[in-house]
């Protein structure tokens, strides 16, 4: 991972830590020439981050970007990934997700991560960041690596 990756993961959980509380902290950069180009984070309950990028990229008439960076690869109520949404609408050369949506508790055959080879991880101390930001949301979680999370004595 380049130090640019990593100042970007780093740069989308801070703006997830602005997030209210009470709901998931999502958000997603999009980034091409390493320069911030548009960004979108969870602003209702209806975890809407796909969406409002959609709509602020092809206001901008952005069709392909370079670099995606998505804290968490969240799901809909329909079981349906919103990064799908945004993947069906704009080319994405590469993305950057932190951890899977607390409600994941299965593979889904829907799941972009499976389903692209140009998907990349945060690496672990980000990825820990992003669990505190949610953990009222993962410690109800059946995913394995909440157990690993849950006792790592950094994180409390």
């Amino acid at each position: 991972m380049t130090n640019n990756n990593y100042y970007w993961m780093k740069y989308a959980i801070k703006i997830a830590d602005k997030i209210d509380s009470e709901l998931i902290r999502v958000s997603a950069l999009v980034v091409n020439n390493d320069q911030l180009i548009e960004y979108s984070s969870t602003n209702n309950r209806d975890c809407a981050w796909a969406d409002n990028l959609i709509i602020k990229l092809k206001n901008k008439k952005i069709t392909k970007i370079e670099n995606l960076y998505l804290t968490i690869n969240t799901l809909n109520d329909k079981e349906e990934f919103d990064l799908n949404k945004l993947l069906n609408t704009i080319e994405v050369e590469n993305i950057f997700i932190g951890l899977p949506d607390p409600k994941l508790n299965c593979y889904l055959d829907n799941d972009p991560v499976l389903n692209n080879k140009n998907i990349f991880r945060f690496n672990d101390e980000l990825q820990e960041n992003i669990f505190k930001q949610n953990y009222n949301l993962y410690k109800e979680s059946k995913q394995n690596f909440i157990a690993d999370f849950l006792y790592l004595p950094s994180i409390f």
